[in-house]
């Protein structure tokens, strides 16, 4: 199947960078804030699905590993690179750290905070294009895929699963939750889907979702490891499944703030934790109350700039990864 970009995937994705928003403003653990673990349940499983949606595999196949480099040069490195280097330097700051060669190079390596898409989906593009460039049919791809997401998950909740020595278990931690090996099944669920024929929706494209819901608000209270690595796979698989097949027929009525939030997910997904971060320096969060109400402030300030600083073409190219 292919089709043009569709408005209500970019709508699907603007839903999902508020969500990412709203995921990083709320204060407290996952596993203890109901809200958070709702949002974190789906919301980048969904947003990786959606990316491999909008992945040209067919011309993916047809370039070589230095046209694949110049493709996301300047669209996803530089952009990225920037937002690497300023949160560097804010987290000296914020920290009362010290510049080092180490700790920067290192902030490449492993980046700061919601820093890791980038090199995650850029991980994912460069196991995709080598997998196909051996010739491996796109339902061998998904079944790899599945198999590295499952054994990452477990992994990720298990580190101690590997030998202890020289410390694996955190390095390991770190690098699963710094390439999101544990996501590129979504990521090729999106890419296969997209490829396939969708049937017309059917009550059971609804039913599934919902019954992935219901046993994922079950788990919070009573958790169970085994079930949760199942519920998470085909609860989220559900989800783009209905999502795809919603957007190729642009079945929900158009909105043009959350297209306009999907299209430039980018730089949002880039700045967006500045506020939060200076909201935590100036105020602190001995009043959530308060410090929400001056994050949302400082959130819908940080639009409004970026409507005006978007048109500065040198901006535009360079820090936010626009055409």
């Amino acid at each position: 199947m292919s089709f043009a970009r569709l408005k209500n995937i970019d709508l699907f994705k603007g839903n999902l960078v508020i969500l990412v928003i709203v995921g990083h403003v709320i204060q407290g653990g996952i596993d203890s804030n109901f809200s958070r673990y709702l949002i974190y349940s789906f919301h980048m499983p969904v947003f990786v699905g959606i990316s491999g949606v909008l992945f040209n595999i067919k011309y993916i196949n047809e370039i070589n590993v230095q046209q694949l480099i110049k493709k996301y040069a300047f669209r996803l490195l530089l952009p990225w690179s920037l937002a690497v280097v300023f949160y560097y330097f804010f987290t000296l700051y914020q920290f009362s750290e010290t510049f080092t060669v180490s700790s920067f190079i290192r902030a490449f390596v492993f980046p700061y905070y919601h820093l890791w898409f980038i090199p995650a989906f850029l991980s994912w593009v460069f196991m995709t294009w080598g997998l196909k460039k051996l010739k491996f049919s796109n339902n061998k791809i998904l079944a790899i895929s599945a198999l590295l997401s499952l054994v990452c998950t477990i992994l990720l909740k298990y580190p101690e699963l590997i030998s202890p020595t020289f410390n694996t278990p955190d390095i390991l931690k770190a690098i699963i939750r710094s390439y999101g090996p544990q996501f590129y099944f979504f990521f090729v669920l999106g890419i296969y889907l997209k490829n396939k024929t969708l049937d017309q929706i059917n009550l059971l494209n609804y039913i599934f979702p919902a019954i992935g819901l219901v046993i994922t608000i079950y788990l919070y209270y009573y958790p169970n490891s085994s079930i949760s690595f199942i519920n998470f796979f085909l609860f989220n698989g559900f989800i783009i499944n209905l999502i795809l097949k919603i957007a190729t027929k642009n079945l929900i009525r158009s909105n043009p703030f959350m297209e306009w939030l999907g299209v430039h997910s980018l730089a949002i997904y880039l700045w967006h934790v500045l506020p939060i971060g200076l909201c935590h320096i100036v105020f602190g969060t001995d009043n959530l109350n308060v410090f929400y109400i001056i994050v949302a402030l400082f959130q819908v300030s940080l639009m409004i700039s970026y409507l005006y600083l978007v048109k500065v073409d040198f901006l535009r190219k360079y820090v936010f990864g626009l055409p």
